[in-house]
């Protein structure tokens, strides 16, 4: 009764059978995510909620913009690499009427939401997210 209060996701006995809990792991991350309960926490000390799509910093929240939030999930799955120009302008605006300086615009947008050590930029290569 005590697990149900927990919002248990499964019970696994043993011996540990891997899929089960291969399945039940995923299934607990899905309900995490979706319930809003899911953070990621940057260098700067900001926060971002993707459910929510909005930014907690210095006690001050933010909505993200499309394209903000668009660009900030690119370098969110690439978090372990830099991410080129060409990518950016590809995943957020589809070739389509982005360019450096729309990149190089909303870099400086996002930095004042999320702290400006929290988006690093490799010249000539792209942007790097650090997270904390």
């Amino acid at each position: 009764m005590e697990a149900i209060k927990l919002h248990l996701v499964d019970y696994i006995t043993k011996p540990l059978d891997i899929k089960k809990l291969t399945l039940a792991l995923k299934e607990a991350a899905k309900l995490i995510v979706e319930n809003g309960e899911y953070v990621i926490k940057f260098i700067s000390g900001s926060f971002y909620n993707p459910n929510t799509q909005s930014i907690q910093y210095q006690n001050n929240s933010y909505n993200l913009t499309t394209k903000e939030n668009s660009f900030l999930k690119v370098l969110l799955r690439n978090r372990h690499r830099t991410v080129e120009i060409d990518e950016l302008l590809n995943e957020v605006w589809d070739y389509d009427e982005g360019s450096e300086s729309a990149i190089k615009s909303l870099v400086n947008k996002l930095r004042k939401k999320i702290g400006k050590e929290s988006i690093i930029n490799i010249s000539g290569v792209g942007y790097r997210v650090i997270l904390d």
